[in-house]
Order: C-alpha cells, then sequence, then structure tokens
C-alpha cells in the first residue's frame, strides 16, 4: 500500500519525469503477490477498495497507469502461480474445494471459545 500511495502522491502533485522509475511498481506488485500467498485473496479486496476510493474521490483513475498494471499483473503471476500449480498437482482440487470449510470451521471453534474475560484481567486476578 506504500508504495502505491507513493505512485498516486506523485501523481497528484504532478510529478512527471521523463522516465519514470521501476522500483514504486516493482514494489507493489511484489508486495501484492506476497499478500496473495499470506493472506489469499484478502489483499486483493483491501487493494481494489483503496483503488475505487482514491478513483472516486478524484474522479480519475489515469494515475494507476504509472502502476504499469500490464507488465505488473504478469510478475505477480509469475510470483503467484507456481504455488497453486504445486497445490493443484500435489492435492488436487480438494484443496480449494476444502479450503472454504476449514476456514468456516475453523471461526466457529474461535466463536465458541471465545471468553467473556477482558485481555489481561485474567493476569492481574490470578496474582
Amino acid at each position: 500500500m506504500g508504495a502505491m500511495a507513493r505512485v498516486y502522491l506523485s501523481w497528484q502533485r504532478g510529478e512527471d519525469p521523463a522516465h519514470p522509475p521501476w522500483s514504486w511498481p516493482a514494489i507493489f506488485w511484489t508486495a501484492l503477490a506476497g499478500g496473495i500467498l499470506l493472506k489469499g485473496p484478502l489483499i486483493l479486496m483491501f487493494v481494489g477498495l483503496t483503488i475505487v476510493t482514491l478513483a472516486i474521490l478524484d474522479r480519475s483513475a489515469a494515475w494507476l497507469w504509472r502502476l504499469r498494471p500490464v507488465w505488473g499483473l504478469m510478475w505477480t503471476l509469475v510470483l503467484v502461480l507456481p504455488w497453486f500449480v504445486a497445490i493443484f498437482w500435489r492435492a488436487g482440487d480438494a484443496f480449494f474445494a476444502d479450503l472454504d470449510r476449514r476456514r468456516h470451521a475453523e471461526q466457529a471453534v474461535r466463536r465458541r471459545n471465545r471468553t467473556a474475560h477482558r485481555p489481561g484481567s485474567i493476569c492481574c486476578c490470578s496474582g
């Protein structure tokens, strides 16, 4: 998000170098791939909502071209696809079908095990 903010703010200030650097788009797309590998599609929601909000507020999404989306998406796929291919090759579609069920089961267990104690109250009272 920091790299995206840097690109957005440079566009908003009117900075228009003859040869814009690749560093900020590379950082953004690499971080996006890392977020996908760590948290799945959740990062796409955060980034997408941020992009939509900025586009609505500015009434323009022209700054997105500074992120070089075509090359960036290809780079993200290069980083993310090997993991998905390896999982699919190893477990078949069972992993992807089971993923949603496991997530819902974990949330149900967490809800059931929730206590009414405030954080730290047990440490204070048990001493």
